[in-house]
């Protein structure tokens, strides 16, 4: 769960940072963080390796779009 430290709704984008093996993905990669106070929104970060022994790398990024006022 991830939440926004603010005490409004933030709307955010979230993706694999390039150069991170395609075999994660990440869902919903768009969507709105709910306030501080609220339990926060769910992001599912899937792997689904295709070489027994190989180590994978990625990097999450959430992106939130909010101006401090």
């Amino acid at each position: 769960m991830i939440g926004d430290f603010y005490r409004s709704v933030a709307p955010y984008q979230a993706y694999m940072l390039g150069g991170s093996d395609p075999e994660f993905s990440v869902a919903p990669s768009s969507g709105e963080l709910p306030p501080l106070e609220n339990q926060g929104a769910l992001l599912i970060i899937s792997f689904t390796p295709k070489k027994y022994g190989k180590t994978y790398r990625g990097k999450l990024i959430v992106q939130v779009s909010k101006s401090i006022a």
